[in-house]
């Protein structure tokens, strides 16, 4: 157990110093030594955040926020890890990354379905010239949008994706939802 609190103290002063290679194999040192240990899957994350490896970072925080969510202590971390991957995405498609946007929203979606990252999914098909398949994650990312959230992007992205497919009664149709 301070082997773990150890590696965390340490990962993060390499992490400081711009060694995000040495910090990510200490935290998953300490990740090994003691896997209940939160600081230590945040520190994972976070190195590969700074590493702008964010096909690998997105997955990470979301696994940071499945530990966090195993504690009363750390329950309030969840929302803040789940939000920085679902950033990440929304930062890569707005910077016109779209092959690690898609990458990236894969990575996510293999550890958790979630109506944004389906959204930036089907964006970034779209833009890359698949509108089948942006239509496919456009769909389903309706079917999964937060109680409360505002629905017209998810409808504008499957009105665009109906539009570049040709299907003008079908695109008008989310056009108006």
């Amino acid at each position: 157990k301070n082997g773990a609190i150890g590696a965390y103290y340490l990962g993060n002063k390499q992490r400081k110093a711009g060694e995000e290679e040495a910090a990510l194999e200490t935290y998953q040192m300490g990740v090994e030594w003691n896997p209940g240990f939160y600081a230590n899957h945040i520190g994972v994350a976070q190195a590969l955040d700074k590493k702008d490896d964010i096909v690998n970072a997105v997955p990470a925080y979301l696994s940071a926020a499945e530990v966090c969510a195993k504690s009363e202590k750390t329950k309030d971390k969840v929302e803040q890890l789940e939000s920085k991957a679902s950033n990440i995405l929304a930062l890569a498609y707005s910077d016109k990354k779209y092959d690690e946007t898609i990458a990236a929203a894969n990575a996510y979606l293999e550890v958790r379905e979630a109506a944004e990252a389906h959204y930036y999914l089907a964006k970034a098909l779209l833009d890359t010239g698949k509108p089948g398949d942006a239509l496919t994650h456009a769909d389903q990312a309706i079917t999964m949008i937060p109680e409360g959230e505002d629905e017209s992007k998810y409808y504008l992205t499957k009105g665009e994706a109906h539009e570049a497919l040709k299907q003008t009664a079908e695109a008008i149709e989310a056009y108006k939802k």
